[in-house]
This record gives structure tokens, C-alpha cells and sequence, in this order.
């Protein structure tokens, strides 16, 4: 992944660390790293680090048993935000609406930037 650095206008890698709960499988966790790596890109600040969890409840499980939490270190401030859903991908999917609405980059739920103003 990489982010924009303001100050100096060059781009820098920046990891995600994940830690999986359940039966969450490597395609899951990719699919949701990814999500994440293309929203992040487009913050308009540094981003420090990134921690995510995904966790798939076992039977008998919750309407929702897909869970998804991110805590991102910008500069200057901590960002989190969690979602449910009933699959891992609809968790990350939500997981990635909630912190773009957080960090300030509204997104659709297409994936592409939502019409502002």
C-alpha cells in the first residue's frame, strides 16, 4: 500500500497488520487488505500504521457473524471502526464505508468516490 505524504510529496509503503478469528480464510483476508490499501491511498494525511481483525462467530452464530474492526494511526490521531455482516467480505466492505466516513473520504458503495457538495 501506499499513502501521499503532504510534506513530502512522495508516496511510502505502509503495512496492515491482521489477525484473523474463525474461519476467516487467506482470500478473505486479502480481499479485505486490499479494500482497505485503496481507501487508505487516498487519505490526505500520513498514515503511521494499521491494525485489522476479522472474525467469523461459529454456529450457532448471529444474524451478522462477521465481524471487522480497523484502529488506523494517522498523524496526530487514532481512527477505528467495526461492522458486522453476514460474510467476511460484506464486514470488510462496511468496515472500509465507516473509516473512509471517519478519515473524511466519503465512498460509495461501489468503491468509487461519492459525489459530494
Amino acid at each position: 500500500m501506499t499513502n501521499t505524504s503532504a510534506q513530502q510529496g512522495q508516496k511510502r509503503p505502509v503495512g496492515i497488520v491482521v489477525r484473523k478469528h474463525g474461519a476467516v480464510s487467506d482470500d478473505q483476508i486479502t480481499q479485505a487488505r486490499e479494500l482497505l490499501e485503496t481507501m487508505l491511498a487516498e487519505v490526505g494525511e500520513p498514515v503511521l500504521g494499521v491494525e485489522m481483525a476479522l472474525t467469523l462467530l461459529r454456529e450457532p452464530a448471529p444474524p451478522k457473524p462477521a465481524l471487522a474492526q480497523v484502529t488506523v494511526a494517522l498523524k496526530g490521531r487514532l481512527v477505528r471502526a467495526r461492522a458486522a455482516g453476514t460474510t467476511p467480505e460484506q464486514a470488510a466492505s462496511l468496515l472500509r464505508d465507516r473509516l473512509a466516513l471517519r478519515v473524511g473520504r466519503p465512498w460509495g458503495r461501489d468503491g468509487d468516490l461519492a459525489a459530494t457538495g
